[in-house]
């Protein structure tokens, strides 16, 4: 797929060329908006930040929290002022959807034929707004953008809109790209005509097509990732860039890059610093044909974290427990007689006393659901142990396990906890005999999501119902 990706980008670039100038001034299109990815030589590959998504829309599925907004800004190329705003949503462990933009602007003054500055000056400015949407299958995922563009000069203004496609993939350490960007329709406006007349033809201008590819490796023992960057655009010569990114701690990072190609030689450098959530990234850009540039970006990631392994990989590689749980449940010998299960008061540890409770009743609904025992039910449990004065608030030992299966007159007893940890919630479960007074059966459940904590309790439930006799 990839392979086709690259031939029909290539085919389409040609195409462009020879068809078509691109709009000089558009190319500010092609302005790398991630400080962290200028910090590199403008290596996409593996990028981690919303922004890197204006690169190769494919990358918005790398977020590692739900949520993540940020800003960037700073000068460049030959006195203009760039800048940039993006916000990305990863929806769930395969899908996100994001939003970016982009402007570059310049302001100059007007010479006339003999050299004099005159007082009025003049001003450039290329803005760009799109939509995205990724989609991460295993290990390749798959992004589009919806973008529309507009460039102003002095009082003329051009409009248009255009799209970007990319594919990103990672096999372990090693993570590569291919993106295409500024498809679409030609930037149009309408010719001058004079005052009073009907306007004339429209001027048609093509977007400054570009076509990317990335390649990174990631080195775990050093925390050091290296990549390589080739970039090939309608109006400027191939560039090629490396770069080394090195995190001696989680809230500390350091980049090097250097750019090779006949317009955009040169060396960047980049920090990164984060904490709770917030980054701060600052990149200089220095390039022998448009000189000294720099960014600096803002972000804030936020919500729960997102795991590397996705849905669809986690359902080709599923637990083994998670096997043994969609088995189908034994059917109960002829005439044998139920088990009398009951359910303590889970101990809430990080959550209120009333989510303890609601998932106290969810895994006695999954273990009715199993038809493998007689449950108890939670108003008769109160009911009894009102009788006898028995405060089983706290009870989660085994002793406590064992006077509390009596009174309620049960053969298996289940306590344990309810509690959240980071951004997970977790359930220990250990099932008492109280014949014997040993546990017959330990187990857990976990998850960052109401769904996926349903689907943890159904499957211990039918572990249980499996495991206890």
């Amino acid at each position: 797929m990839i392979r086709i990706l690259g031939v029909v980008a290539g085919l389409v670039l040609a195409a462009s060329v020879t068809a078509g100038t691109a709009n000089p001034g558009a190319v500010a299109l092609n302005l790398v908006t991630s400080a962290r990815q200028e910090g590199m030589g403008a290596v996409s590959a593996g990028g981690r930040d919303v922004l890197a998504g204006w690169s190769n829309p494919a990358l918005l599925g790398n977020l590692d929290r739900r949520y993540e907004a940020a800003l960037v800004g700073g000068p460049a190329l030959a006195g203009g002022v760039f800048g940039g705003f993006g916000f990305g949503w990863r929806i769930n462990e395969v899908w996100a959807l994001g939003v970016l933009s982009s402007r570059f602007s310049l302001s100059f003054k007007d010479v006339n034929d003999f050299g004099d500055t005159l007082a009025s000056t003049s001003d450039h400015a290329v803005t760009a707004g799109g939509l995205t949407a990724a989609y991460r299958w295993k290990w390749l995922s798959v992004g589009l953008t919806l973008k529309g563009v507009s460039e102003t000069l002095a009082e003329q203004n051009d409009t248009g809109s255009g799209a970007d496609i990319g594919v990103a993939a990672h096999a372990g350490p090693l993570s590569g790209g291919i993106a295409v960007r500024n498809l679409g329709p030609n930037l149009v406006q309408p010719e001058a005509a004079p005052l009073g007349s009907a306007p004339g033809p429209e001027i048609s201008e093509a977007l400054p097509l570009e076509l990317r590819f990335s390649g990174a490796y990631w080195h775990e023992p050093w925390h050091a990732k290296a990549g390589l960057e080739v970039m090939v655009q309608t109006q400027r010569a191939m560039a090629v860039g490396l770069g080394i990114e090195w995190w001696p701690a989680k809230s500390f990072a350091v980049r090097l890059g250097g750019r090779g190609g006949a317009d955009d030689a040169g060396a960047s450098f980049g920090l990164t610093g984060l904490v709770n959530g917030l980054g701060l990234d600052y990149a200089a850009i220095v390039q022998a044909s448009v000189g000294a540039q720099h960014r600096v970006a803002l972000s804030w990631s936020f919500g729960p974290a997102m795991t590397e392994q996705t849905a669809a990989a986690a359902e080709e590689a599923p637990r083994e427990d998670a096997k043994q749980a969609e088995a189908p449940l034994p059917a109960p010998a002829p005439g044998a007689k139920k088990l009398n299960f009951a359910i303590a008061d889970l101990r809430a540890e990080n959550v209120s006393a009333g989510d303890a409770a609601v998932m106290a009743d969810l895994l006695r609904s999954e273990l009715v659901k199993t038809n493998a025992f007689n449950v108890i039910e939670k108003q008769n449990m109160d009911k009894v142990l009102a009788e006898h004065a028995f405060q089983q608030t706290g009870c989660s030992s085994e002793e406590c396990a064992v006077k509390l299966g009596k009174l309620l007159n049960v053969q298996r007893m289940a306590v344990g906890s309810f509690g959240k940890l980071l951004d997970s919630y977790f359930l220990n479960v250990r099932v008492v005999d109280i014949e014997t007074g040993q546990v017959a059966l330990a187990d857990s459940a976990e998850g960052r999501t109401v769904s996926e904590l349903k689907v943890g309790v159904r499957d211990m439930a039918r572990r249980l119902a499996r495991g206890i006799r």
